[in-house]
């Protein structure tokens, strides 16, 4: 993990959660790789909603 080092406290907090956040969306793609039964017709769908499209996209990436 990072070092503060000379960061203001409120920089190295939000990095911290940033990180911890991404390690969460790690961990929630592999299992749903892992577990999904039809992952082409759930990407699908998620494609059509505006509220999804954009973890769809990051899937895809």
């Amino acid at each position: 993990m990072m070092e503060q080092g000379n960061l203001p406290t409120n920089d190295f907090e939000l990095w911290g959660s940033l990180r911890s956040a991404e390690m969460d969306f790690f961990r929630a793609s592999w299992e749903f790789f892992s577990r999904s039964t039809d992952k082409q017709l759930t990407i699908r769908q998620a494609l059509k909603s505006p509220s999804d499209r954009t973890t769809a996209l990051r899937i895809l990436f």
